[in-house]
């Protein structure tokens, strides 16, 4: 089985060729071609950026309410 996936997704060789390998094989391909990693990266960044407008956001009102 897992020398049909590895020819059909272009995998690389591994040392123990089972079933539990084939399949952990097959996830990482598919990771690699959607490139799910680069836009794990993406959401982080944008969450953080999200954040750090939100807190800047409340800092600012808090600075502006008269005291």
């Amino acid at each position: 089985m897992y020398d049909v996936f590895s020819n059909l997704m272009g995998i690389g060789e591994v040392k123990v060729k089972d079933e539990y390998s084939t399949v952990v094989e097959v996830k990482n391909r598919v990771r690699e071609i959607l490139q799910v990693n680069e836009l794990v990266l993406i959401r982080e960044y944008l969450i953080n950026r999200a954040s750090e407008a939100t807190a800047n956001k409340a800092k600012q009102r808090t600075a502006a309410q008269p005291r």
